[in-house]
């Protein structure tokens, strides 16, 4: 096991995403009304993020749900503050994401606790992410891939998802670089 990290910058501590299992199956669908198949490879991610203000390690399945999770975080710590209004088709999409964040309350409103820095890191990948502002609808920060000891600044949540997944496809005879 490695040594408990406790990460800060400035006042508040950064997000640790632990990368536990990557699950590769294959999608198939038909294309248009014939009967042409088209198999789409899908690759899921799974694991717990963890913020140094609460005892919870949140789990999270796939980019989007750790997204999505990761934001509601940051809602709740009001740091970064978003500089934009979420919108969304209608009621419902903003109503679902207020409705997460709600689930996830509890597990937020406890103090820090060493114990779930000392649990140890991802089975395959431990990222330490700091989020220094959400500008222009997205998130700008940087990563640190911490088994690598890599660090990239990323100007976006795509770019950010891009870094993570780079990272996730180097095995361990070629990891190098992202």
């Amino acid at each position: 096991m490695k040594a408990a990290i406790r990460q800060y910058s400035g006042n508040i501590p950064v997000t640790i995403v632990n990368v536990n299992t990557i699950s590769e199956c294959v999608v198939r669908r038909r294309s248009g009304g014939g009967s042409l198949t088209e198999a789409v490879p899908l690759r899921i991610v799974q694991g717990e993020l963890h913020n140094g203000c609460f005892t919870e390690k949140i789990p999270f399945t796939g980019f989007h749900d750790l997204v999505m999770k990761l934001d509601a975080l940051l809602d709740h710590l009001a740091f970064p503050q978003r500089d934009t209004a979420l919108r969304s088709f209608g009621k419902n999409g903003i109503r679902r994401y207020h409705q997460m964040k709600e689930d996830l309350l509890p597990r937020l409103e406890q103090p820090w606790n060493e114990r779930v820095m000392q649990e140890g890191w991802g089975s395959c990948a431990t990222f330490s992410v700091h989020v220094y502002a959400r500008q222009s609808s997205s998130w700008q920060g940087t990563v640190r891939w911490l088994e690598a000891k890599e660090e990239r600044k990323f100007r976006s949540v795509l770019e950010l998802s891009y870094l993570l997944e780079s990272a996730l496809d180097l095995g361990p005879e070629n990891q190098t670089s992202v």
